[in-house]
């Protein structure tokens, strides 16, 4: 007997199907696991993944960012760090175009600019004066 979607009253499901733009994350976490032998983290197969992403037609640009972000945090070559940190700032930056929200918008453009070498300023005091507010004379009316 077969239910209102059409699948067999017995428990049987369906398969989860995954797009093509997903298989991105689950190569990465294959990707991920250490080499026994060497016990280096394959560092070449989630760049050369989060390249891929970046090119795609529809880019997940939050997927781009985590895969690199194990890149950065491995022990790479210096040459890998450097395109794994220019590529997350490019996919920062194309997140923060695409943000409604203000703060998170600055929160991106920031992170990219760390992230590209330049130097982040502490922010700065408000222009709001600091103590107690100034008292008014009770004779003025308002």
């Amino acid at each position: 007997m077969r239910g209102a979607l059409g699948f067999l009253a017995s428990g049987m499901r369906p398969k989860a199907y995954v797009r093509p733009s997903h298989r991105t994350h689950q190569e990465a976490e294959a990707m991920v696991t250490t080499d026994r032998s060497r016990g280096r983290l394959r560092w070449r197969g989630l760049l050369a993944a989060a390249q891929r992403e970046y090119d795609a037609p529809t880019p997940h640009y939050d997927k781009v960012i985590e895969l690199l972000d194990q890149v950065v945090g491995a022990a790479a070559p210096s040459a890998a760090l450097r395109s794994a940190k220019a590529l997350q700032a490019l996919a920062l930056t194309q997140l923060a175009y695409t943000a409604e929200y203000g703060p998170l918008r600055t929160v991106y453009l920031t992170a990219a600019r760390e992230l590209a070498g330049g130097q982040v300023s502490a922010c700065r005091a408000s222009a709001a004066p600091s103590g107690p507010p100034a008292r008014r004379s009770a004779g003025r009316p308002r």
